[in-house]
């Protein structure tokens, strides 16, 4: 898929489409698309711009329901749910939930739950995350799964 068709079908033809699947160009196009927006509204504070942070809420406003719809699609082409995407979250979050029980609890227990428990579950959401992204970047299936037909190429 083009670069433009990817665009118009990301954002405009299935804006908030969860259901179906992506190919793997569509998904790499708008992954590189949002990955220089943001890399151009990063750059703009150095131009003192008064409507910069303005500017980069209404851009993160647009593109965060096509961008988990199309990760969404995505997941599908390769034959996963979309619930792989929670789960590094939830280490992530049990990782801060520890940082916070720790500063509560006598040292001996603040060092193993911060060494074992909160650095643990952050290394692992780390490798949750990987392993998302290696799905994100894989080739789809070729043949119908039970998320559709494959997405013309």
């Amino acid at each position: 898929m083009k670069f433009a068709e990817s665009m118009k079908s990301t954002y405009f033809t299935k804006y908030a489409v969860f259901k179906g699947r992506a190919s793997e160009s569509e998904y790499v196009n708008c992954f590189l698309f949002q990955l220089a927006l943001t890399s151009l509204l990063l750059y703009l504070p150095q131009y003192q711009l008064e409507l910069t942070p303005l500017i980069s809420i209404v851009v993160g406003i647009i593109t965060f329901i096509p961008g988990m719809a199309l990760t969404s699609r995505r997941l599908h082409d390769t034959g996963h749910s979309y619930s792989v995407v929670l789960k590094p979250l939830n280490y992530l979050g049990l990782f801060f939930i520890t940082l916070k029980l720790a500063t509560l609890l006598p040292v001996t227990w603040f060092i193993f739950f911060v060494l074992v428990v909160s650095f643990g579950s952050l290394i692992y959401g780390g490798y949750l995350t990987i392993n998302l992204y290696k799905k994100l970047f894989s080739k789809g299936q070729l043949e119908a799964n039970k998320y559709g037909d494959p997405p013309i190429q």
